[in-house]
Parts: C-alpha cells; structure tokens; sequence
C-alpha cells in the first residue's frame, strides 16, 4: 500500500514518504490543538455550550478536539468523529472560504443526502449558503442533520489565509435562541480570528 519501502540489497524496510507524510499531517493538527485549546475553553467559559475544534478529511468533516459544556444536558461529540459537510456549520464554515478550486472539487464529491427539512438538497442551494456565510464571516446549522441541535461556527485561516479547520459552537435548540445566534456567531468569529493569528494569519 505504499506505507514502506523496501532495500533489495540490505533486504531492510524503511518508512515511505506517504507515511511520513501521513505524520507531517498529525504534526500539524496537533500544534493547532495547542493554538486552539485555551482560546476554545475561554469561549466555552463565555456561552457555556460545547466548542469543538473541526477540520476537513478527505470529502467530509473531522472533530480534532472539543470543550464539553458545562451543563447536564449537552451534546456528547468524539475525537475522530465524521460528520457531512453540506449539513454542518463547520463544513460550510471551511467551505466557504476555500479557493474555488478546492471548493467545486469537494462539492462534486458531496453526494447531498437530506436528514431533515433544512438539510441542503443541491450544489446550487450550496453556493447560496455559502455566499451568506462570506458575508456574515460564520455559517450556521439549525436542526440540519440532527432535529433539536444548533450550531455556529467561523473558519481558522493560516498565515496564507487559507482555512485549515473551524471552530464551533454547539448546543440545544431550547437554550440556543435566535436573539443569541447572532452574538454567538460574532464570539465564536473573534475566537477564530484569534487562533488564526496564532498560526501565523495577519489577523
């Protein structure tokens, strides 16, 4: 598979450049854990819901590491866990402010599955929702895969302004209110901008 490489002479297995590249990777998301961490607990501190820590794999969204709310009833979310891109605010958080290139390529591979009445059915629905997500500066999910949650999230750039994951806040439609989605979503947009400093963004 391309993981090793083999000496004919000496007969000895070495580490290919996929592999090492695939470590390069690790390396990279974890100096971005300890860029995020703190900041991501201080916001959690400020709208005591759950804040995670999301990137892009392959054609779907990745948890990289979140912040538990502090209350009882919360949302439970996984280190390593998958989730869609088109039905998720991280997924048009990072979408939206790929190079277009980027952007067409994932969207051709979205396969545009709908969980709920909001979820977004089309490429074309898509682009719209991620024009709005340029304008504001953070996308939205209200009820888009799972009924009864909400999120908001803003995209983390690096130094070349490209958006290497999305800081999220997640939480139940009962305390996640619309007068609140607003000023959460301006929180959660300066919590990124301050990560994307750290990694070098001219914030």
């Amino acid at each position: 598979m391309g993981y090793l490489e083999r000496d004919e002479d000496s007969k000895l297995f070495s580490l290919s450049r996929k592999l090492l590249s695939m470590g390069y990777h690790v390396l990279q998301h974890t100096s971005l854990v300890e860029a995020a961490m703190p900041l991501m607990r201080e916001l959690r501190g400020r709208v005591r819901e759950t804040i995670t820590l999301c990137g892009i794999e392959e054609a779907s969204g990745i948890v990289l590491e979140h912040v538990p709310s502090p209350h009882s009833f919360r949302l439970t979310v996984e280190t390593g866990a998958h989730f869609h891109l088109h039905s998720s605010a991280p997924g048009k958080a990072i979408l939206a402010f790929l190079p277009e290139d980027d952007r067409m390529d994932l969207t051709g591979r979205i396969s545009f599955e709908r969980f709920t009445t909001r979820t977004i059915g089309s490429p074309k629905e898509l682009e719209r929702a991620l024009t709005e997500v340029r304008r504001v500066g953070y996308a939205t999910d209200e009820g888009e895969e799972f009924e009864g949650i909400r999120c908001v999230s803003a995209p983390i750039l690096d130094k070349k302004s490209y958006p290497v994951a999305a800081v999220v806040v997640t939480g139940p439609s009962s305390r996640f209110k619309n007068p609140m989605l607003e000023a959460y979503g301006m929180m959660t947009g300066e919590t990124a901008l301050a990560i994307s400093h750290k990694l070098g963004h001219p914030a």
